[in-house]
Parts: structure tokens; sequence; C-alpha cells
């Protein structure tokens, strides 16, 4: 399921940027897994254990977002997307996986920010990722 977060960071510069993302997510094939995701939500419908599964993975992903990206400067950010995805997948698959669920996938869609940097580093078009 594709997971969209929005969220308002600090850079590593002190820069305040809004970054949109999006995250490929599911449950873990193993038994173990499925039953650590699906457990807290026996006898619920359907439609409500995927979204509370769903706000359980954003909040996880939000908080692995935010963590990765502090540590970032807004150059290291816009020239190189995949250091940053490799960060984030290493430090939000323990995450997910405590609580049944996987990261299949993960793109920056936009970054905003009003400090002017992003336009004197001449960055390219986020929202062509």
């Amino acid at each position: 399921m594709p997971i969209t977060v929005e969220s308002s960071i600090i850079m590593k510069e002190a820069i305040p940027v809004s970054v949109s993302a999006v995250a490929q997510i599911k449950v873990r094939a193993d038994a173990v897994s499925i039953a650590t995701a699906a457990g807290p939500f026996i006898g619920k419908p359907d439609e409500e254990m995927a979204k509370e599964i769903a706000k359980k993975a954003r909040s996880v992903i939000e908080a692995a977002m935010r963590t990765v990206l502090a540590k970032m400067t807004v150059a290291e950010l816009t020239s190189n997307f995949d250091k940053m995805a490799i960060e984030f997948q290493q430090y939000v698959s323990p995450e997910l996986a405590e609580v049944g669920l996987t990261c299949d996938a993960f793109s920056i869609r936009d970054v905003k920010e009003n400090v002017g940097k992003l336009e004197s580093l001449d960055a390219p078009k986020l929202s062509a990722n």
C-alpha cells in the first residue's frame, strides 16, 4: 500500500524544509510478521484494519524521514537522492519489522523551503522524480 507523507524538517544547516514523499509498504510474508501486523486488529473489519496498519506505518515513516533528513544538508539531499533512500531504508526497516511490515520503495516527491537555498544550489525540479 502506498503511504504518502509530508513533513516539515529542520535540515543539518538549520534550514527548514517541507518534504513530501511516498513509501510502498506491505505486510511481511512470514507467519510471525502477518500475526504481528494483524494481531491488534483481529475481529475488526478489513477496511478498519488496513487504515490502522497504514496509520502505524505512516508514523514510523515520518519519524524515519525526519531522523535521516535532519542529518543531511540541503545540498546533500538535492544532489544525492540515492544516499537518502539508502539511509532511510537502513533506519526504517527494523522499525517496520517490529510491527510486521516492510518498505519496498521510498521516493521523495517534493522539497520546498522559503530561504532560497534550493534556488542558490540550482537544484533540479524534484517533482519530476
